[in-house]
């Protein structure tokens, strides 16, 4: 999404800030996902990582 309008990206589209992806994928491919999206921080427990996952599929973003 961008701008509240849904499009399909193009071979040469670039994404801008504020844009919204919506990924469709095989539930065998969600931690190569949340591997590249979420990013880690030293800061961060294992039990703070889990609680985001929960956060955002609860959001409906399943990562």
């Amino acid at each position: 999404y961008r701008d509240e309008d849904f499009f399909l990206p193009e071979d040469d589209t670039v994404f801008e800030t504020n844009d919204e992806l919506v990924l469709l994928t095989d539930s065998k491919h969600l931690q190569k996902l949340r591997n590249r999206f979420i990013p880690k921080t030293a800061e961060k427990s294992e039990g703070e990582e889990d609680n985001e996952v929960g956060r955002n599929k609860q959001e409906g973003t399943g990562l």
